[in-house]
């Protein structure tokens, strides 16, 4: 597991790729941010905005929204995307439809997408 010195601040991706990760990107043939696309990163802060959206897909379930403000960093924030089933129990999921749970702690651990916005795969919720 890497070191928040590694991972970037409090598990965001920083953007700067040493000399060993473009030696690796060269080797596997695709570009540095490509690579940083692919690779997990944690969002852990607190939540600022959130919302329900209805299905982007015909088979697809609601979409939670959530935006935060990263510990440490409050003024950078992240929004992170989230599938209504990654929520805990149907009471968060009112709770984030109703903004009633702005300030919450959240750790949101998933992937960064082009958009700049992180598609998660893991949400941990805290009252």
């Amino acid at each position: 597991m890497m070191h928040d010195e590694e991972s970037g601040i409090n598990g965001m991706d920083r953007g700067v790729a040493s000399s060993a990760e473009r030696a690796v990107a060269d080797v596997l043939g695709c570009t540095e941010e490509e690579r940083r696309m692919e690779s997990d990163l944690m969002v852990n802060g607190a939540i600022i905005d959130s919302w329900v959206e209805s299905p982007r897909e015909v088979d697809g379930g609601p979409m939670v929204v959530l935006q935060v403000a990263p510990r440490g960093r409050p003024r950078d924030l992240v929004i992170v995307e989230a599938e209504a089933s990654l929520v805990p129990d149907r009471v968060w999921l009112e709770d984030l439809s109703e903004n009633i749970c702005h300030g919450s702690p959240v750790q949101a651990f998933g992937r960064r997408m082009l958009n700049g916005f992180v598609a998660a795969t893991r949400l941990q919720l805290i009252r």
